[in-house]
């Protein structure tokens, strides 16, 4: 079988004009000037496709001279869009094997029957009922180009949506009237602070922890027992503060909190009633510490790059690692026990 026949050939190369043309009409967007000129060309490449069509016989003798005609009569079946670059004529092999069987002994056969079961599989892998009846694959376009742009107005309502959203948020914290309060009572910086509910804990460089009211902004304790200054500080969840003051055996249950201090002590205290419950030395500035409620422990790390593992119900060491040669800045507790810690380098 000759691949190079010219009415084949020419049909290929407009069939897959056709199939460029469908592809830019199912892009779904904005088309160039020379997109729309090959939409606008659609027409016209039907029509020649029509009109070779035209030039070949309904039927045909079956001989070697008449195999190439018989392929071009299996490519002109009516297809109103062109099936897909990768799709495989695999009717070409079919015709080869009914014509070179007759080939010693000519008669006439109809086209129709002689590539019946090739364009049968054809007609399916390219569509079927679309092929016959080009509404169906408009609608199907439609459709695509309908949810397409169903999915964009939801973006862009939803987007509004949160423009409002920010608007409106900013326009409430704009309007809100905020009052402020002095808490007056250090006689010197003040280091941290922390607060819960009507509870306010504050430390200074003065050595005092002072707890305050919110509501009223009065003092309720000034608590002394560092001898320099209060570096750091953790209040207590309610939740831990219970679970503490039951492993410590105390009948009431007290609001705690931890501080640290360069006179290398932490002191474990009850805000509620303004005791200390617990002391515990570090020999070294402690800079900062956490509480990890899962193992009722404290951790304390120094100016010395040091950690302390303590128990929060005895004060006993439980474990001592230096990791840096620096002093530590900030520490907190990660899932699964794990720590991390920020170290300041001096130069």
């Amino acid at each position: 079988m000759e691949n190079n026949h010219p009415k084949r050939n020419k049909l290929r190369h407009l069939r897959r004009k056709l199939r460029q043309i469908d592809h830019l009409e199912r892009l779904g967007r904005s088309l160039n000037a020379d997109e729309k000129l090959k939409i606008a060309s659609k027409e016209t490449i039907r029509h020649e496709l029509q009109s070779i069509k035209a030039t070949v016989p309904l039927n045909l003798t079956v001989n070697q001279d008449t195999i190439a005609t018989a392929d071009l009569i299996s490519e002109l079946q009516d297809e109103p869009d062109a099936k897909p670059e990768n799709t495989f004529n695999d009717d070409d092999e079919q015709v080869d094997s009914l014509t070179t069987s007759s080939s010693n002994n000519e008669h006439e056969v109809p086209a129709s029957e002689l590539i019946g079961e090739s364009l049968k599989r054809q007609f399916d892998e390219r569509g079927g009922d679309d092929q016959l009846d080009p509404s169906n694959s408009e609608k199907k376009s439609q459709k695509r180009l309908k949810q397409t742009s169903n999915s964009v107005q939801v973006d862009t309502q939803q987007q509004n949506n949160d423009e409002v959203f920010d608007q409106d948020l900013r326009r409430l914290w704009r309007s809100s009237e905020f009052t402020v309060r002095t808490l007056d009572g250090h006689n010197e910086a003040i280091s941290s602070v922390a607060a819960d509910g009507n509870i306010i804990v504050s430390t200074s460089h003065d050595t005092t922890v002072k707890v305050w009211n919110s509501d009223s902004g009065q003092e309720t304790f000034s608590l002394r027992g560092h001898t320099g200054s209060v570096t750091c500080l953790v209040l207590l969840t309610a939740d831990e503060g219970d679970e503490l003051c039951r492993y410590l055996g105390l009948v009431k249950m007290h609001r705690l909190a931890l501080t640290g201090s360069t006179d290398s002590s932490a002191i474990l205290w009850s805000v509620t009633s303004g005791e200390k419950l617990k002391s515990i030395y570090a020999f070294n500035t402690i800079t900062c510490l956490v509480y990890v409620q899962s193992e009722i422990c404290i951790i304390t790390a120094t100016d010395s790059g040091k950690i302390d593992v303590w128990d929060a119900t005895s004060g006993t060491n439980l474990r001592s690692l230096t990791m840096f040669d620096e002093s530590y800045t900030a520490m907190t507790v990660m899932p699964k026990g794990f720590m991390f810690g920020c170290v300041c380098l001096v130069c």
